[in-house]
C-alpha cells in the first residue's frame, strides 16, 4: 500500500503505528523503557524527515526503516559504552576470611583447572564424532540425536518422527553400530 497525503499526518502515527513499532523494538531490545524511547526517537526523526518521504512504500514500512536505524545506532553505542559499575570493583567488602578457615585451609576449594591435553582431545573427539554422525542416514542421525543428545523419550520420538517403537529400536541399533565402527576406525583413545 503506497502512502497517500493523509498518511503523512504525524498526529496519527502514534495511534496507527505505535503499538507495532513498540512490539518490533521490544522484540529486539527486551527492555520496555528502551523500546519506548526508541519509538519516540523514531517518530521524532520521522517528523523531521516528513518532507523527504518518497511515497514509494507504506508509512509503516518507512517508520520501521527508521526504527531499524535507531536500533543499529543503539547497539553500536552499547558496544562502545562501558558501565561505571564494570570498572569499579563492587566486591571491595570481600576479605580473605570469606575464603579461608582459621587454619588457612579453603572453605570451599576452587575448581581445578582443566587439563589442556584432555580439552584438546575432547575437542578432537567431538570433531570426529560429528564426521561419523554425518555419515549416517539423515533419519538415523535425527533419531540418534533426539534420543542420545537431546534426551527425548522413545514415546516422543515415535510421535515426532511418526515411527513405531520397533522402528526406533532398529534405527538406534543401526546408528550405534555405525557410529561405533566409525569411531573405532577414526578415533584413537
Amino acid at each position: 500500500m503506497i502512502a497517500g497525503n493523509n498518511d503523512l499526518n504525524p498526529q496519527t502515527w502514534l495511534e496507527e503505528h505505535g503499538d507495532y513499532l513498540f512490539s518490533y523494538g521490544l522484540l529486539r531490545v527486551k527492555d520496555t523503557h528502551l523500546a519506548e524511547d526508541l519509538v519516540q526517537e523514531t517518530l521524532l526523526a520521522a517528523i523531521s524527515a516528513k518532507n523527504t518521504f518518497s511515497h514509494q512504500s507504506a508509512i509503516r514500512t518507512w517508520l520501521i526503516g527508521i526504527l531499524r536505524h535507531k536500533l543499529i545506532d543503539h547497539f553500536r553505542r552499547q558496544g562502545r559504552e562501558v558501565a561505571v559499575g564494570d570498572l569499579v570493583d563492587q566486591d571491595e567488602g570481600d576479605n580473605l576470611d570469606d575464603f579461608f578457615r582459621a587454619n588457612g585451609r579453603w572453605i570451599e576449594k576452587p575448581d581445578a583447572f582443566p587439563n589442556p591435553e584432555s580439552a584438546f582431545q575432547q575437542k578432537e573427539f567431538w570433531k570426529i564424532f560429528q564426521e561419523c554422525l554425518s555419515g549416517l542416514k539423515p533419519k538415523q542421525a535425527e533419531v540418534f540425536l533426539a534420543k542420545e543428545i537431546y534426551g527425548m523419550s522413545n514415546e516422543n520420538i515415535c510421535k515426532d518422527f511418526a515411527l513405531s517403537p520397533t522402528n526406533v529400536w532398529v534405527i538406534m541399533h543401526r546408528a550405534r553400530l555405525s557410529l561405533n565402527r566409525c569411531l573405532k576406525i577414526n578415533w584413537v583413545d
